[in-house]
């Protein structure tokens, strides 16, 4: 198929952050497809220089992003001329970069909503101007949840197009291969990620494993990849206290592992496309008070097999991302013959 573009240069921390992976997933898949997409990093281990319309890069081999996502054919940007053909794809979190390109250089910008909240317009004070630009001018707008395209929805904004990311395939191979694998082989009750879990959700849980002696918690961190696996493969729930700025992995990994899946109800858990695990496991935080939480928990560890089947939905849908995100980067960044 031909290409809509010369080339497609992708900014991105040097750091794995929350948005990088899905950043060099994007590149791997571009260049699978035979599109030259480079990564242009930036960050403490990494130099950006502009020259007029010419980009030079440089970024060490020992960048964390480098080595975290290796496992992509996302090679770094060099050097590039900045042509009318070629589109620079910014994260969210760089909107004010993106902005600042329209007038500075002839390329095509787009910007991937990965998420809605960590956005600098979500956290500091509105400039009309500045989402004037942002929303009216001829940007490319690509969304990773239902919720980031609703907040482009309200705001005017066009040139829209789906591009959600996928759950490593480390995580889909070794779960939805095998769903024989029972709660009678999961040693923990209960996983949750510390980073986004406050003070409390940590009494919470500290709470219902003391007064419940057989549930066992495990957190979440400090680990590789190969071993968030194999802890989630060893436990029966996930429960995610965090603010679900998007589609976030850990859920959707714990689904893939066939552990049961709660998520608290703010952010694009509020969007049932986004998180389409059944209303019986969203929670508000005052249902962290009244034990409606505890006890739905309580009845999942006592029929688990039954809780996973209720979220086959969520669990099928994490199966077939890859095949979804391929359409998705075939549809934008290629012409139709």
């Amino acid at each position: 198929m031909p290409l809509r573009f010369k080339q497609i240069l992708i900014f991105s921390p040097d750091t794995p952050t929350g948005g990088p992976e899905a950043l060099h997933q994007l590149a791997d898949v571009l260049n699978s497809m035979g599109a030259v997409a480079r990564m242009v990093y930036i960050g403490e281990f990494s130099t950006l220089v502009p020259e007029g319309d010419t980009l030079t890069c440089t970024v060490s081999e020992d960048a964390p992003a480098r080595v975290t996502y290796r496992e992509y054919n996302a090679p770094p940007l060099l050097s590039a001329k900045l042509t009318s053909d070629t589109l620079l794809i910014f994260p969210e979190i760089w909107i004010d970069f993106a902005v600042d390109c329209i007038n500075r250089t002839s390329a095509q910008i787009g910007i991937w909503w990965l998420s809605v909240d960590n956005s600098p317009l979500f956290y500091r004070e509105r400039n009309y101007d500045f989402e004037n630009l942002l929303f009216r001018h001829r940007l490319l707008h690509f969304y990773q949840s239902h919720y980031a395209l609703h907040m482009l929805l309200e705001r005017g904004a066009t040139n829209l197009a789906p591009l959600f990311d996928f759950t490593s395939r480390t995580f889909v191979r070794k779960g939805l291969g095998d769903l024989t694998h029972s709660k009678d082989q999961r040693t923990y009750s209960i996983a949750y990620f510390p980073n986004k879990a406050g003070a409390k959700a940590v009494e919470f849980l500290e709470s219902l494993a003391a007064r419940n002696p057989g549930v066992s918690l495990v957190a979440i961190k400090n680990m590789s990849k190969a071993e968030v696996a194999e802890t989630l493969w060893k436990t029966k729930i996930f429960i995610d206290f965090g603010h679900s700025p998007g589609k976030d992995r850990m859920p959707r990994e714990a689904a893939a592992l066939g552990l049961v899946v709660f998520v608290r109800k703010v952010g694009a858990a509020r969007f049932s496309n986004d998180y389409p695990i059944g209303e019986d496991y969203f929670f508000s935080d005052a249902d962290l008070d009244n034990y409606s939480l505890e006890q739905r928990v309580l009845a999942v560890l006592s029929f688990t097999e039954q809780s996973i089947e209720a979220q086959a939905v969520m669990r099928n849908r994490v199966a077939l991302e890859y095949e979804e995100f391929a359409l998705q980067v075939r549809q934008s960044f290629f012409k139709s013959p």
